[in-house]
């Protein structure tokens, strides 16, 4: 008789521990996702953010006439730095937004961490850019005259706000 209770307690405490441990790695995943928002993996939803924030921020600045006129006399040296300080804004962003929060990064390598979301949102901006031209028929302003080489440049200048806009919904789900 004793056995059986000292079992039926035993079995219990199992039991309890059980549970202990299942609530300690709730806990966990509710402190990273809350306190220390630790990045999840890239997803659609991730995708679809970058392209809503890309295309607000697009389409802010791409309806300044500035824009279109700046475009027109950008020299081509100024279009090569335009991408790469797009490219440079894009990685620091991504870095700081979201790689310096990963706690295990010996699995999950910075690189392919980097490149994974520099090539979607620079792809997702320049997706954006190229449809606001085309969509609001900037392609046919005076200034641009539905030339290539215009719209190309028109597309450069208004692809680094659209690429910041694109990092903006993974910098605001950090706070």
């Amino acid at each position: 008789m004793k056995k059986t209770k000292f079992q039926k307690l035993k079995k219990e405490l199992e039991e309890e521990k059980k549970e202990l441990e299942l609530l300690e790695e709730n806990i966990c995943r509710i402190r990273e996702g809350l306190i220390e928002k630790v990045p999840s993996r890239f997803s659609k939803r991730d995708v679809v953010n970058a392209f809503f924030g890309s295309l607000i921020l697009g389409l802010t600045f791409i309806l300044k006439g500035g824009m279109i006129e700046a475009a027109r006399y950008l020299e081509e040296i100024n279009m090569v730095l335009i991408i790469f300080a797009t490219i440079f804004i894009l990685i620091l962003e991504i870095y700081f937004i979201s790689y310096m929060r990963v706690k295990n990064r010996n699995a999950r390598k910075a690189s392919q961490f980097i490149a994974k979301r520099l090539l979607t949102l620079y792809t997702i901006t320049l997706i954006v850019t190229f449809s606001l031209i085309y969509l609001l028929n900037l392609n046919n302003h005076p200034l641009i005259g539905n030339e290539f080489y215009y719209i190309i440049r028109l597309a450069i200048i208004t692809s680094f706000p659209c690429a910041i806009g694109a990092a903006v919904p993974s910098l605001l789900k950090k706070y």
